[in-house]
């Protein structure tokens, strides 16, 4: 048995390294693509030429954007228990994203859910299932976004392609959504019977009936208009932060080009691979603003204070909760 556990733990952590090595190369060659692209002269004094009132504007945004995020998760929460509290809601959900910066396929969304189990006695697998429900709905939006954008852009034939599949994807998910609203009840009580039927099963059927409950606010119509709305500030606060951080920097602000940056670093990072997303999160908001004719070393310089305040209000945070609980 301890040869079994330490060959188990030897596949782990080679795992790791593969994962950490894949995200390294991708960092470095979204580093060399920058070094190419921009004169690093510029790109600097454009960071420097930041004016402190709009970025602190930015920073007041991006955390109003995190305390929309986590009062939309309340109310995703099933409504026969209680909904954590809006410092845990928050607290876990900033250790969530700060995770997802650094570990591979948003392994913080599942430590967020953990987090909830462990101090608020609240089924894991439910709050699994308001993740799902938050994925659902922020693919939703992002899908109308695209729709809105795509007209007004000229894009790439690559990238034309991309936002092809974001709005597929979109439909898939609005497809997705409308199914679960009419079959959730349904499923459910196949489950539970299947649940009393085999024992074998019952485990399993109790572990997807919660998973169940944690979408269940989709189809209660109370709960839609309060979840629809912190989405919409959360989305909105989001782009507002974009279009303040240009205006720091002095750079041209636009609706479109807010819209660019928040559509693309939110696609180019959903699957986090570099550690920290350094290198790419600052190539992807390069990308968004060059579509608006915003030269690379200006867009170098959005993309690193962006960086900075989105990863920094996270980690910050995160302390401050898990000092909090010990």
């Amino acid at each position: 048995m301890a040869f079994l556990s330490t060959l188990r733990q030897l596949h782990t952590g080679r795992r790791w390294v593969w994962r950490l090595l894949l995200g390294v190369a991708v960092a470095a060659t979204a580093i060399v693509v920058l070094a190419r692209q921009v004169q690093w002269e510029v790109a600097l004094a454009h960071l420097r030429e930041v004016r402190p009132g709009w970025l602190l504007a930015t920073v007041g945004c991006v955390l109003t954007t995190n305390i929309a995020k986590a009062m939309r998760w309340r109310w995703l929460f099933p409504t026969d228990r209680e909904p954590p509290s809006r410092r845990d809601a928050f607290g876990a959900l900033m250790v969530g994203q700060m995770l997802n910066f650094m570990l591979p396929l948003r392994a913080g969304d599942l430590s967020r859910a953990l987090l909830m189990g462990r101090y608020r006695q609240a089924s894991t697998a439910a709050a699994v299932g308001t993740i799902g429900a938050e994925k659902v709905i922020d693919l939703s939006i992002m899908g109308l976004l695209v729709a809105l954008v795509l007209p007004s852009v000229i894009l790439p034939a690559w990238m034309d392609t991309a936002d092809r599949g974001v709005t597929v994807g979109a439909l898939v998910g609005a497809s997705f959504w409308i199914g679960i609203l009419l079959a959730l009840p349904w499923l459910q009580r196949i489950l539970e019977g299947l649940g009393r039927r085999f024992q074998a099963l019952r485990l399993l059927s109790r572990l997807v009936s919660r998973f169940l409950d944690g979408l269940t606010a989709l189809r209660h119509t109370r709960r839609v208009p309060y979840v629809m709305a912190w989405s919409a500030l959360a989305w909105g606060c989001g782009i507002l932060a974009n279009y303040m951080l240009l205006r720091a920097l002095g750079l041209p602000a636009t609706w479109l080009s807010s819209l660019l940056v928040i559509l693309i670093i939110q696609g180019g990072v959903s699957v986090p691979l570099a550690p920290g997303q350094i290198g790419v999160f600052e190539a992807l908001a390069v990308l968004a603003l060059s579509l608006t004719g915003i030269p690379a070393e200006a867009g170098l310089a959005f993309g690193i204070w962006l960086h900075i305040i989105v990863m920094g209000i996270p980690v910050l945070s995160s302390l401050w909760w898990l000092s909090r609980r010990g």
